[in-house]
C-alpha cells in the first residue's frame, strides 16, 4: 500500500475516480475540509486516524493521506497493445516514451507537461523507473491521475508495436535540431 499526501495529488486522484483505499484524516485544516467534502461526494471511505499513526505510515502528511494500491501512483494504467487497439482508426494520438527516469520529481514534472500537451499515453520501463507514488503525484500536481500510462519491459518492442500501429517515431538528441524548427 502507498499513500498520497499532497493536496493536489489527493484531490486529482479522487476526481479521477478508482480510489481503492480510504482517505485518512488526522488534522482536517481548511484545505483538507475541501478534500473531505469531495471524498464524501465521490463515496470515498473516510477514516479518522491519530496524528501519531499517520506520522508512522505517511511521514510527509499534512493531516491527510489517501491510500492507493499501486506503487507508481497512476490511476490509469494500460498495455501498449490495448492502447493501440482502443485507438481504432484514430490517427492523431501522441505517445511519449520514457527510458530510465529514476527521479520521481523529474517523472512527475514530465507527467505534468504531458497532461498539458494532451499526451494520450506515456510508456515507461517497468524497471529502473521512478516508483514513489506520493512524490510523483506531488511533483505532477495530480496529473499522474489523468495521464494514461503503460509500462513495458522492453522499450524497443513497444516502439515496434507503435510503428506497426501507424505511429511515426521521433527521438530527442542533445546535439539534434530544435523541435520548433522541424516540420513534423
Amino acid at each position: 500500500m502507498a499513500y498520497l499526501t499532497g493536496f493536489h495529488g489527493i484531490e486529482e486522484r479522487i476526481k479521477a475516480g478508482g480510489v481503492g483505499g480510504a482517505l485518512l484524516v488526522a488534522k482536517p485544516g481548511p484545505r483538507s475540509q475541501k478534500i473531505i467534502a469531495l471524498a464524501k461526494a465521490r463515496k470515498v471511505r473516510i477514516q479518522r486516524i491519530g496524528t501519531h499513526e499517520l506520522d508512522r505510515i505517511a511521514p510527509d502528511h499534512r493531516g491527510i493521506a489517501l491510500e492507493v494500491e499501486e506503487e507508481g501512483g497512476s490511476g490509469r494504467n494500460l498495455s501498449v497493445e490495448g492502447f493501440i487497439e482502443e485507438l481504432g482508426e484514430r490517427r492523431d494520438a501522441l505517445v511519449v516514451l520514457l527510458d530510465e527516469i529514476t527521479d520521481p520529481h523529474n517523472y512527475g514534472a514530465i507527467l505534468r507537461s504531458c497532461d498539458q500537451f494532451g499526451v494520450d499515453l506515456v510508456i515507461s520501463r517497468s524497471r529502473r523507473t521512478a516508483k514513489r507514488a506520493d512524490t510523483i503525484a506531488s511533483a505532477s500536481a495530480g496529473a499522474v491521475s489523468w495521464v494514461p500510462a503503460a509500462e513495458a519491459a522492453n522499450l524497443p518492442r513497444a516502439l515496434e508495436l507503435l510503428k506497426r500501429g501507424g505511429f511515426w517515431i521521433y527521438g530527442a538528441d542533445m546535439d539534434g535540431e530544435a523541435a520548433h524548427t522541424r516540420d513534423f
